[in-house]
């Protein structure tokens, strides 16, 4: 007597001989060798998995008829092989079925294969989409000139990038930044708009140069490098906006040295900080005669204008920048004769005098 099971189980076989019932005997029948194309495997974690969350997948081990079989041998892994995608890979031979657990930790697409052996199942491989998990403030970054550097009154930008614990990027907004600086003295405007994509684009003015402190934060906690020290610069120079002081209050003597003091300002009256050659000076006295000056830029914003006339007499100076008065050009400046010299004063006599020698 033969016979072919495929079935794995228990069984009774029983005999009968014409009226004869032999007594029934009993059979275990085990499953075959596993097979690696009937073996079959589920699970959310062979399609999609969050950075940061434990994912699992089930390998249901199968003989060629897909009779459950115990066994173990069954092997799990990615490719490439080398990637690190994950912070640990787990696996529990429960009963029927072997169980795989893993913590992602960088999004992406990635290829899982299961093998039995040295074979892999034949629904192998699967593409698993692994995504960025929840926002995480502090390894959220920011990127763009704004975030280094500013000029008073000019727009400054940045980006921030919105990433998840391990610093994966998020791909959707909904997520609120507040932009702030710690300073009262100067008029800001921010804002910072939401792309939908993980990025948002901010924006920020300040009129005060000097150091500016912004802070930007989600759910009251700072992102990587917030608060930040940013060094505003000031704007371009502007001629009506300059300081001139005349130590001389606008009296010369004829022969002697002045000096005129300008301090270059911008358009929001801060202080310029580096020096600038483009501008013309002159001093006249109604176009009869001029007076000889000399410009000292010491770069950081002022400017000593040295002046000699040897003539006195009403005269006007005149600075000009690119053809704007520079603050509020021209002045008045009264030059004094000097002290009488022997050497160059003159005698006259009136007509018909003479003079006799003693």
């Amino acid at each position: 007597i033969s016979y072919r099971v495929t079935v794995s189980g228990q069984y009774e076989i029983g005999c009968k001989v014409g009226s004869v019932q032999f007594q029934p005997a009993y059979l275990s029948i085990l499953p075959g060798p596993v097979s690696a194309t009937s073996t079959v495997s589920e699970g959310n974690g062979l399609s999609r998995a969050f950075a940061g969350e434990q994912a699992e997948l089930r390998v249901l081990v199968r003989d060629v008829f897909g009779n459950s079989q115990k066994s173990a041998g069954v092997r799990v892994y990615t490719s490439p092989r080398n990637t690190t995608f994950a912070k640990s890979v787990q696996s529990i031979l429960d009963g029927e079925q072997v169980i795989f657990t893993y913590l992602p930790t960088v999004s992406g697409d990635y290829k899982f294969y299961i093998m039995v052996g040295n074979t892999a199942i034949r629904t192998t491989p699967w593409t698993v989409d692994v995504s960025a998990g929840e926002v995480d403030a502090v390894k959220c970054q920011v990127d763009g000139k704004g975030s280094r550097e500013a000029t008073a009154g000019d727009l400054a930008s940045f980006v921030i990038s919105a990433r998840d614990q391990y610093s994966n990027p998020l791909t959707y907004g909904g997520f609120t930044f507040v932009v702030h600086t710690k300073e009262e003295i100067a008029t800001r405007r921010h804002s910072c708009a939401d792309m939908g994509t993980g990025k948002y684009d901010c924006s920020y003015t300040t009129t005060t140069s000097g150091k500016l402190m912004l802070s930007i934060m989600m759910s009251f906690v700072h992102v990587t490098g917030s608060p930040f020290n940013i060094p505003v610069k000031p704007s371009l120079f502007n001629a009506g906006n300059a300081i001139i002081r005349e130590p001389s209050m606008g009296m010369a003597t004829a022969g002697r040295y002045d000096i005129l003091v300008m301090t270059a300002r911008d358009r929001l009256g801060n202080f310029l900080e580096t020096g600038w050659d483009n501008f013309i000076i002159s001093i006249e006295n109604g176009g009869q005669s001029r007076a000889t000056s000399h410009v000292t830029d010491y770069k950081n914003g002022t400017y000593s204008i040295r002046y000699i006339s040897t003539t006195s007499g009403r005269y006007s100076i005149n600075i000009m920048y690119q053809g704007t008065p520079v603050a509020n050009s021209p002045y008045g400046l009264l030059v004094v004769a000097a002290e009488a010299s022997a050497l160059t004063s003159k005698i006259t006599f009136p007509a018909g005098y003479s003079c006799v020698e003693s």
